[in-house]
């Protein structure tokens, strides 16, 4: 007999998989084309640069007594000008020997199968019946809500799906610095190092450590300040591009109180997500330090601008300028 999660597997429409994995199966696509294209390309030994906008990312020059490296912010998911670099970051990016990122997605696979509710219940028997009238009447206002496809898959696994429809109003559907970094990285033949593993970021995604009681709260939450979080990642992106680290802290900020579920649970959220890790960051710089590595840390910019984030701690042992 034919079972019911293979045939929903196969009637899920390409587009929804790429949207709905965030930042994974967006990122793979991109990667493997480029690479495909860029075989056939002559090795370049710098940086091209752009004559047009550049900018300059989230980008600091630590250093101890016998070496130095660098570490940049990254954003996952852009604009088209997300990628023009200024010359000063590419130089960076050149004369590093490393590029150290969060995760290699070049080597990342997902099985969205495994996000569908257990026993073949659709999300209707998972959520109370005011969550589910919420689901459908934001369907109704969003066009990339299609409530019919995602209703099979786990309250955790919908909360990315809205995550990532923010990105695709918002026009931020480019591939951002790290995945441009990695692109060049291979094409450069350049030692890559990743901190994390696929398995480790999913728990954290998609809710494997908490109740079903936070996932649906976090789920509803989403709904409740969709229009909110607009702004705020609007905000997000024109501080990241004009270098304005102060308000880039500020979105972020923003961000980690609009999403409060004001459940106990959130705070271990936050810690995970980004304490614990952030700490765990850090002391991967401070090893590559001590080991004389000339590397650039390249990680999501929330890690690097925040409170107790990576230059934060840092700043307390080692010698940190800021490249703008």
């Amino acid at each position: 007999m034919e079972n019911k999660n293979d045939k929903k597997k196969l009637i899920i429409p390409i587009a929804l998989i790429i949207l709905i994995v965030v930042i994974t199966e967006v990122l793979l696509f991109f990667i493997f084309n480029n690479k495909e294209e860029k075989k056939e390309e002559p090795k370049k030994n710098k940086t091209e640069i752009k004559e047009e906008f550049s900018y300059t990312p989230p980008l600091y020059k630590v250093c101890d007594s016998d070496s130095c490296l660098h570490v940049m912010g990254t954003i996952h998911l852009g604009n088209s000008k997300i990628t023009n670099l200024s010359k000063k970051a590419l130089d960076v990016y050149d004369n590093s020997d490393t590029l150290v990122v969060e995760l290699d997605v070049t080597e990342a696979t997902i099985d969205t199968s495994k996000y569908v509710n257990p026993d073949d219940k659709t999300v209707e028997e998972v959520a109370p019946s005011e969550l589910i009238e919420k689901l459908k009447k934001f369907g109704e206002k969003n066009p990339l809500f299609a409530y019919d496809t995602i209703k099979d898959y786990t309250p955790a696994y919908i909360t990315s799906y809205i995550s990532t429809m923010l990105y695709m109003n918002g026009g931020y559907i480019q591939p951002g610095v790290d995945v441009f970094l990695l692109n060049k990285a291979h094409e450069d033949n350049k030692q890559i190092i990743a901190l994390e593993t696929i398995e480790e970021q999913e728990k954290l995604l998609y809710g494997w450590n908490f109740s079903q009681e936070f996932t649906l709260k976090q789920l509803e939450t989403s709904i409740d300040n969709y229009d909110l979080e607009k702004k705020i990642l609007k905000s997000l992106f024109d501080s990241y591009m004009n270098g304005d680290i102060e308000a880039l802290a500020k979105a972020f900020s923003d961000d980690l109180t609009a999403n409060d579920n004001n459940t106990s649970e959130y705070d271990n959220y936050i810690n995970g997500m980004y304490t614990i890790r952030n700490n765990m960051m850090t002391n991967k710089v401070k090893e590559f330090l001590a080991n004389n590595q000339n590397v650039l840390v390249a990680v999501g910019a929330a890690h690097v601008v925040m409170d107790d984030g990576i230059i934060e701690q840092l700043s307390k042992d080692y010698k940190v300028e800021r490249i703008k």
